[in-house]
């Protein structure tokens, strides 16, 4: 998958996820009035709070006593709703309680966690759950808002900020939509590669099982084809492959090499077709390299992924059938293909046609 330059420069930067997504946000609303009212209406929103005039906005505005909170927004001078940017990281000592002290000397006043779409749930369960154990009394507003004092607390996600900004940035100032694009390229990688945390009722047997059936498919499917002796299949020095980055059994299929994969790269990759389960070819009988390559580019591109330098076609699972049955039509799928390349011409040189031709 591609990222943006910002998100493919990010390992090089020093400062943590949240800190170089917080600076890059700031500067955004600092550098457009639009942007900064879209963002602030947005928060007010989710806070419940009405803001007549624009929030200037700070990062890293330390107090000696309360902490340092990532963004905080003022209004005419006067602190008015505290932001906090997260990931996947934990929550600090600071976080909420201390912050929430900090808001509760101003009146209508706001706390809001910015986080994963995916992590909203968790993250909220846990802010007030802090909150409650510090002894603050909670006023249910809605499902994501509640009252503390003088203190709002929310929560929103990256995805929701980035999406309404750039809807506005488009349609009213598409020269911010390059900065946009690579705050919202930060924050897919970040998503994509940052360790999810784990909730409790993953931790039953049954996640477990989940699992296995991934690898349970490629060997029952490796099974199947070493019993179609019309495609003479031999398995004498190939071995399995589990790994990082999956589950292979490899075996020759009519003089190919060949594998059936359980790939997790790739069935993440949003550049691929939405399936656990590839096949690839990793030697031609005939070496005929050209032909074969040509054969995958004939395919539907939907269907293949190049996008790691080599060649896998997708193997797409029946849903709501029993193991047999998926392993026997995944199996189909395979035989399909080898017969495609069987059938699949042999390369002609241009010189060649000519003379024919001629």
């Amino acid at each position: 998958m591609s990222y943006s330059l910002l998100a493919h420069l990010y390992p090089r930067i020093k400062g943590s996820q949240e800190d170089v997504a917080t600076y890059s946000l700031a500067y955004i609303l600092e550098q457009s009035s639009l942007l900064n009212e879209v963002f602030t209406r947005l928060i007010g929103n989710k806070l419940g709070i009405e803001v007549n005039n624009g929030l200037t906005y700070r990062c890293q505005d330390a107090d000696s006593k309360y902490g340092r909170p990532d963004i905080a927004a003022y209004s005419e001078g006067r602190l008015k709703i505290l932001c906090e940017a997260k990931f996947y990281a934990g929550l600090t000592e600071n976080q909420p309680v201390s912050y929430i002290k900090r808001l509760s000397r101003y009146e209508d006043s706001g706390l809001i966690f910015i986080c994963p779409k995916e992590r909203i749930i968790s993250l909220w369960a846990k802010l007030k759950n802090t909150a409650s154990e510090a002894g603050f009394e909670e006023k249910i507003i809605s499902e994501y808002m509640v009252f503390y004092d003088n203190v709002r607390l929310s929560i929103i996600s990256w995805s929701e900020i980035l999406s309404e900004l750039i809807v506005n940035a488009t349609e009213r100032e598409p020269e911010r939509l390059g900065d946009l694009k690579q705050l919202e390229g930060l924050c897919e990688k970040i998503d994509n590669e940052s360790f999810i945390p784990f909730r409790p009722e993953e931790f039953g047997a049954q996640t477990a099982r989940d699992i296995d059936r991934y690898y349970m498919v490629v060997d029952e499917v490796y099974k199947l084809l070493t019993t179609h002796k019309e495609l003479n299949p031999r398995t004498k020095g190939l071995i399995r492959a589990s790994n990082k980055q999956g589950y292979s059994r490899y075996l020759r299929l009519n003089g190919y090499g060949v594998g059936v994969c359980f790939l997790r790269d790739r069935w993440k990759s949003q550049t691929s077709k939405e399936t656990p389960f590839w096949f690839t070819i990793w030697e031609d009988k005939d070496q005929s390299l050209d032909r074969l390559s040509r054969y995958y580019a004939s395919l539907e591109s939907a269907t293949v992924d190049n996008s790691y330098g080599e060649n896998y076609i997708a193997l797409i699972p029946k849903p709501y059938v029993t193991l047999e049955e998926v392993a026997e039509d995944l199996t189909n799928q395979i035989i399909t293909i080898i017969q495609g390349i069987e059938n699949f011409p042999i390369y002609k040189s241009v010189q060649h046609d000519i003379q024919e031709e001629i």
